[in-house]
């Protein structure tokens, strides 16, 4: 709105002065008589309302330039050709429909400027203008242009933007002094061929034109410093683009266009760059090698899909102007302050609620200054933090030794870092902040008063197995809390037994941070009975379906449901099996198993086949979901076969705890060995990479991905 409001002053107070000098000049008398700028013979008769050019123009042979722009002129007399020494001429913004024939005649003419008139085409012989260097034609009505003009060697300059051009002119590689070109907003379809045969083209602008892709060989524009391509029809970012790296400014908004949801990390090769421009797209992040981009002073990003301020900004030492505007940003990350050099921010149209409205409305000196205190009081609070949890605090709050249900202190147990997140940190009440290890649910056995007067009320150290489950609720409340609106949180609080003095009290001590703070008190005073399959329940009650399935998804690994799931099915495999899948196979873990008979088939059932085995389709009746099943092909089952099949089950059981490797749901015994791993509905990388036009970026993640899988598997015993 602020940008929109700044344009609009401007071009009221414009179109103002212009309706008011053109009145004055109606009744004044015009004044024909040239005068001498900078040693040229200059008639300035812009802006006097004129309809036609007098005819005693014409008689000023001497004239050398002409400007007769912001008028109502229709057409320019052929006496025109009378002028022979003209090196200028501007007729910008009148209603000319063509322009003289005469006008080849100037023999001299250097700039010519027609923007913005209904021109539908060029006179013939244009190429006779041999010394023109700069063509304004731009917000025309041509459909074509001369098809020789590409001959006029010495041109310097050609804009040629906002017009309905198809096609360009022959012959564009012959221009080799040309430094800018604008063809934007038309119909093209490519970019003319000979332009990267440019050698010292500086400026390109070819946005708002249905290009598909650039062309390879725009690398070879090595002197480019500002390119524009904004709403084109590019599939993904251009990477072309970044091999260009003079570039000083880049404009890659995407209004009319198809959008860009990523960026290829070579960003980081343009480190000319002053000027970026990625409005209107689709852009959650910025690659990690913005922070190359040591040059940066203005950066646009404003109507993409950002929910914080991305952090590579902040290391920008140059950036003096950010609009980042009509986004999703609820709250201004304190490291922002650290962008030293940051004079201009503009991040209206975002549902802010941090820093808070009044300092927000003090400006940006105000929001830096609450920024950086703020992030001095997160890095006292974790160093406070981090003293008490990694055990250099022997003591607890009455200042009696701590000890452990084996009688040690906790420094002498091994460590596990249970440390919440940098963005959990800013917690103004100590009281606020929580770790699972000094949680004390109901029910938890403590250790009694001591018999020779010591403390008491100290719990005992928890199990493995409970500090590992707190940990994934911490997990889970710690996602969940990020997903609930500041609309929202309230309505849960109240949902789970929490008074209105309660909520005030946290919405007060824990700004931006109340989910968060009111889940971890939930769980501290219901203890046991604060589970997650309890806050799913509330969730759904309170129709919050797409919270509670958020919820399920990140406890899924520990969730009632799937440990339900797993007890029921579960069986020992190893010891002594069913006659016909006997091997000599040591199978040294546990295994759910699945009852083949619970497995329904559809006709079309097979995925793939190998050589001794195949991959189907099922659907468990009970779990009511898809499922891959892979089995062996025979019944007669061969040793070092069914080895390899168990083998491949063991490590995907050991792969259950890695993101990046198929997990192991079970195996079926009989009547066929086989192993079951979820079903991927949307088909195999195989099929993807073959039928489909995959970005290098999301390539480049899925190599990634595969090898952080594939590490994982061999780092195991």
């Amino acid at each position: 709105m602020k940008k929109t409001l700044r344009y609009f002053q401007r071009k009221n107070r414009t179109d103002t002065t212009d309706d008011k000098d053109g009145k004055l000049n109606i009744t004044a008398p015009l004044n024909l008589q040239p005068h001498t700028v900078d040693g040229r013979l200059v008639l300035d008769l812009s802006n006097k309302g004129l309809t036609s050019i007098p005819a005693e123009v014409f008689c000023i042979t001497d004239l050398e330039d002409l400007d007769v722009s912001n008028n109502k002129l229709t057409s320019i007399p052929e006496a025109i050709g009378h002028l022979q020494k003209l090196n200028r001429l501007a007729a910008n913004n009148n209603k000319l429909a063509k322009l003289p024939e005469t006008l080849v005649l100037l023999k001299n003419l250097e700039d010519l400027y027609v923007n913005n008139n209904s021109l539908s085409a060029l006179p013939d012989r244009f190429e006779a203008l041999e010394k023109l260097e700069w063509l304004h034609i731009k917000g025309n009505k041509l459909t074509k242009l001369p098809t020789r003009l590409c001959s006029i060697s010495s041109l310097e300059l050609l804009d040629v933007g906002c017009n309905k051009l198809s096609t360009f002119p022959p012959g564009v590689e012959n221009m080799q002094k040309l430094r800018k070109l604008y063809i934007n907003d038309n119909q093209l379809t490519e970019v003319p061929p000979g332009v990267c045969s440019l050698p010292n083209l500086e400026v390109l602008s070819v946005g708002a034109n249905p290009i598909i892709r650039l062309p390879d060989e725009v690398i070879r524009l090595v002197g480019l410093k500002s390119l524009s391509i904004p709403s084109c029809q590019f599939s993904e970012f251009p990477k072309q683009v970044l091999q260009l790296t003079a570039l000083e400014k880049l404009y890659a908004g995407q209004l009319g266009g198809r959008k860009f949801n990523n960026l290829p990390d070579e960003m980081g090769n343009l480190q000319q760059l002053w000027y970026l421009s990625l409005s209107n797209n689709l852009l959650r992040t910025l690659p990690s090698t913005t922070s190359h981009l040591h040059n940066l002073r203005e950066v646009q990003l404003w109507n993409n899909k950002f929910k914080t301020v991305p952090e590579v900004l902040f290391e920008l030492p140059e950036m003096e102007k950010l609009d980042i505007s009509d986004n999703e940003i609820t709250r201004l990350p304190t490291g922002l302050h650290r962008a030293e050099k940051l004079e201009d921010l503009n991040v209206s149209g975002n549902p802010l609620t941090y820093p808070p409205q009044d300092v927000r409305k003090h400006g940006i000196d105000a929001i830096m200054t609450f920024l950086k205190q703020a992030e001095e009081k997160e890095k006292n609070e974790e160093k406070k933090q981090e003293k008490r949890w990694s055990g250099e605090s022997k003591t607890d709050v009455e200042g009696a030794p701590v000890q452990s249900s084996k009688g040690v202190t906790p420094t002498q147990q091994p460590q596990t870092d249970w440390r919440l997140p940098a963005d959990k940190m800013n917690m103004p009440n100590p009281t606020y902040v929580t770790r699972a290890a000094t949680v004390t649910p109901k029910g938890t056995e403590q250790v009694g008063p001591k018999e020779d007067g010591g403390a008491s009320g100290v719990p005992k150290t928890a199990s493995v197995a409970q500090e590992v489950q707190e940990k994934e609720v911490l997990k889970a409340f710690n996602r969940l809390s990020v997903k609930v609106k500041q609309s929202q949180w309230k309505y849960i609080a109240r949902e789970i037994g929490f008074t209105t003095q309660e909520i005030t009290d946290i919405e007060v001590q824990c700004p931006g941070d109340e989910m968060y703070q009111t889940l971890i008190q939930w769980r501290h005073r219901e203890g046991t009975a604060a589970t997650l399959s309890v806050l799913e329940q509330h969730l759904r009650d309170l129709d919050l379906q797409d919270l509670a399935d958020h919820l399920t998804r990140a406890a899924m690994p520990t969730s009632p449901t799937h440990r339900g799931r797993e007890l029921e099915e579960r069986g020992a495999v190893g010891g002594q099996r069913p006659e016909e899948v006997q091997s000599s196979v040591t199978v040294h873990r546990r295994f759910p198993i699945i009852n083949y008979k619970r497995l329904d088939f559809p006709e079309e059932s097979i995925l793939g086949l190998g050589g001794f085995a195949s991959v189907q389709k099922a659907y468990h009746l009970g779990w009511k979901q898809h499922m891959a099943l892979k089995r062996l092909l025979t019944r007669k089952i061969e040793g070092s076969e069914q080895e390899l099949l168990y083998s491949e089950a063991r490590k995907l059981n050991l792969g259950s705890r890695s993101e990046h490797v198929v997990s192991l749901l079970g195996v079926c015994l009989e009547p066929h060995f086989a192993i079951v791993m979820p079903y991927m509905e949307n088909g195999s990388l195989a099929g993807l990479l073959r039928d489909a036009d995959v970005p290098w970026a999301l390539r480049w993640r899925m190599a990634h991905e595969i090898s952080l899988g594939m590490n994982f598997l061999h780092c195991q015993d």
